[in-house]
């Protein structure tokens, strides 16, 4: 059984990502939960989730999930975790409901960094000014 709670800590991120990046500049914040996942640990690091096509809409106003798999990412860099939660928020489209489907091929396309930067201790490039 999968373990949830809240995590503002990653809304207050998201927040400083929709203000400075205009590809997720569309994101509702308001319409997105943000959670951390404490006990298991699946091969993804993080997931998006589209609530109005989930049954688990029913219990929230929220449209979409943003999911941290923290067992998964719990040593990540600030730095990193902004990238991975950018990532995320990719898939929350600008028009209507179906999640935006890409991969983490996107990393290397958009950032110009290679496939290993959610490695512990790996650089990252900058995406936010402080």
């Amino acid at each position: 059984m999968a373990l949830f709670e809240d995590a503002p800590d990653i809304r207050e991120i998201s927040k400083r990502i929709v203000a400075q990046v205009e590809d997720v500049s569309h994101v509702d914040l308001t319409e997105v939960l943000f959670l951390r996942e404490l006990e298991t640990s699946p091969p993804a690091l993080a997931a998006c989730y589209n609530l109005q096509t989930h049954p688990i809409g029913f219990f929230s106003p929220a449209k979409y999930a943003i999911v941290l798999y923290w067992m998964r990412c719990d040593y990540m860099t600030v730095n990193q975790l902004i990238l991975l939660i950018y990532h995320e928020m990719l898939h929350i489209p600008a028009l209507g409901k179906k999640l935006v489907d890409h991969d983490v091929q996107d990393f290397r396309k958009v950032l110009g960094i290679d496939l290993d930067w959610a490695q512990p201790g790996r650089e990252v490039p900058l995406l936010l000014v402080a």
